[in-house]
């Protein structure tokens, strides 16, 4: 997994590019046990979102629920700092871009 970080007026964005395997891994187990991970998406940007921003692992960000913006699915998580962020998964699923959200998605 790697990631790439932009600041651009005091906002931080990241790119967090996600392995083939780790897509793959994720879509089989979605087909296996649906009930596990009931959507791709939600469960990449969930991965996403805790290598983006410094998450503990004793911590896990809150999700916040999903919305339509500029025509992207984005998926809203709660920090630990108490920041929102909202989520995007590529059409591939590879890239998943991590941005600051407003307080109320």
């Amino acid at each position: 997994m790697l990631g790439t970080r932009e600041t651009k007026e005091d906002s931080e964005s990241a790119m967090i590019f996600l392995s083939s395997k780790i897509v793959a891994a994720v879509v089989l187990l979605n087909a296996q046990e649906p009930a596990k991970v009931p959507e791709v998406e939600r469960y990449l940007t969930t991965i996403a979102v805790e290598k983006a921003v410094h998450t503990p692992k004793d911590y896990t960000n809150r999700y916040l629920g999903s919305g339509m913006v500029n025509g992207s699915l984005v998926y809203f998580y709660r920090t630990r700092s108490g920041a929102n962020v909202g989520a995007s998964v590529s059409q591939d699923r590879r890239r998943v871009l991590v941005v600051p959200a407003p307080s109320e998605p």
